[in-house]
């Protein structure tokens, strides 16, 4: 055989590559939560071991705190930057005392104060009072009991946070607090009037907590789902993203006539603040595809064009390849045997996929197949850059070839000749050239005899 840029024709079988797609497993159902946290309140707790003492005598001071970073005394002789917990003792002290501590953090500034009363030779003491919780720190609409005892008293009454007359003893449950407040108890005797003071620190109220699910949360075109929620701490919710409206704070709603992939957003409200939640349905991917022709003659063309819907991605397989875009077309080119075309697109909601077949309809005459390797040098042994195509020239007598067939496609290796005329031997050679239409010589001259 003739050379062609030093590389020889040769016949070649056409062998056929078939890659299969593999789809994603669709899930079930997808859940939404939403997590919050809350903010702590600083505390501080002054106590004395005496609150009613003689002139020449001194007091023990007690005092402990949480959430704070500083603390400032106040009241006589006790005064300065003080430690966020500790003791101290103080005294003697010639008159009445109130003394107060005072601390700070991150989220506020807490006070206590305890009222020393100072009794002289011959004077009657004034009242001497115990107030006392059994938790300073509660959550919100939670509860504590206030006990007190007042001595050298004859009444009491209350102010701040509460009020009314008292008893000099007592205890009293504070039911469902919803904020911070300070309870004082005032008592009056011979000796004057004391006053001891309390301060219940209560959270802040929680924010909405939000659960929400779709089932199914995969759905066909059309299809529909159903939407349950459930909330915590919320008074109202309502619906934003793919639906809208007033919702109330537990259900579910049915959605019909899915169209498209969407999310489902719930926003709740409470006292403690606001809450949002969201699920997505997605859609199962559908895909149009057809060819212009589904039979051709042999080396004939079709056009396959296709459209998709809620796909991100489409993949070819069988006898086209590669990785297409979700919707288009695409021509293809001598076809020379039944062909089957696979077409997969993928989605949020799974993958598709459909195939079409293309018959070749065979003229009753005879053909021939020919088969060649595509040349990679010019004849000066420089590379070959810009092939173009191919001729096959053939006739009836050899070196006298009456017949051409242009192959404008490089990436060709084999082209079926057909309605050649039979009891006749026929001839056949090729050449190739590249994109200024230069032509290389003749290949090696090959023949068939068709019966």
């Amino acid at each position: 055989m003739a050379s062609l840029n030093s590389n020889k024709f040769i016949y070649l079988g056409m062998v056929l590559f078939l890659t299969a797609c593999a789809g994603d497993e669709p899930g079930n159902k997808s859940i939404a939560n939403v997590t919050n946290t809350e903010s702590t309140t600083p505390t501080v707790s002054l106590s004395s071991d005496s609150y009613s003492i003689n002139a020449d005598e001194s007091i023990t001071l007690y005092w402990t705190t949480s959430d704070v970073t500083s603390c400032t005394a106040t009241g006589g002789d006790w005064a300065g930057d003080k430690p966020l917990e500790g003791s101290e003792t103080i005294g003697p002290f010639e008159q009445d005392m109130t003394l107060t501590i005072t601390c700070s953090g991150d989220n506020g500034t807490v006070s206590g104060s305890v009222d020393i009363q100072v009794s002289k030779p011959g004077n009657t003491p004034p009242p001497a009072i115990s107030l006392t919780a059994s938790s300073e720190q509660v959550s919100y609409q939670g509860s504590t009991t206030l006990s007190w005892s007042a001595s050298n008293a004859d009444s009491c009454s209350a102010a701040g946070s509460w009020s009314g007359s008292q008893a000099t003893s007592g205890t009293v449950t504070l039911d469902s607090l919803t904020e911070t407040g300070t309870y004082t108890l005032a008592c009056s005797g011979a000796g004057g009037i004391s006053s001891e003071s309390l301060t219940i620190n209560v959270s802040a109220a929680p924010q909405p907590e939000i659960s929400i699910s779709a089932s199914p949360a995969i759905v066909t075109l059309n299809g529909s789902t159903t939407i349950s929620w459930n909330s915590t701490n919320a008074s109202s919710c309502s619906a934003s993203g793919a639906w809208s409206g007033a919702l109330g704070v537990n259900g579910s709603r049915v959605i019909d006539g899915i169209q498209q992939n969407a999310s489902y957003v719930i926003n709740c409200s409470g006292v403690g603040g606001s809450g949002t939640a969201s699920v997505d349905v997605s859609v199962l991917p559908t895909v149009t595809f057809s060819a212009s022709q589904n039979t051709v003659s042999t080396n004939g063309s079709t056009t396959l064009s296709w459209t998709s819907s809620n796909a991100t991605s489409c993949s070819a397989s069988g006898d086209w390849s590669g990785t297409k875009a979700t919707s288009g077309s695409q021509t293809i080119n001598s076809i020379i045997s039944d062909s089957v075309f696979n077409l997969s697109c993928s989605g949020a909601g799974g993958t598709a996929s459909y195939s079409l077949d293309i018959q070749v309809l065979v003229s009753n005459n005879g053909t021939a197949l020919i088969s060649w390797t595509p040349p990679t040098e010019n004849t000066d042994n420089s590379p070959l850059n810009d092939l173009t195509g191919y001729k096959i020239y053939y006739g009836t007598s050899p070196g006298d070839y009456t017949n051409t067939i242009n192959i404008d496609n490089p990436g060709l290796t084999s082209y079926l000749v057909e309605d050649l005329a039979a009891n006749t031997t026929w001839y056949f050679v090729m050449t190739a050239f590249n994109a200024n239409n230069i032509e290389s010589a003749y290949s090696e001259e090959k023949s068939k005899t068709i019966n």
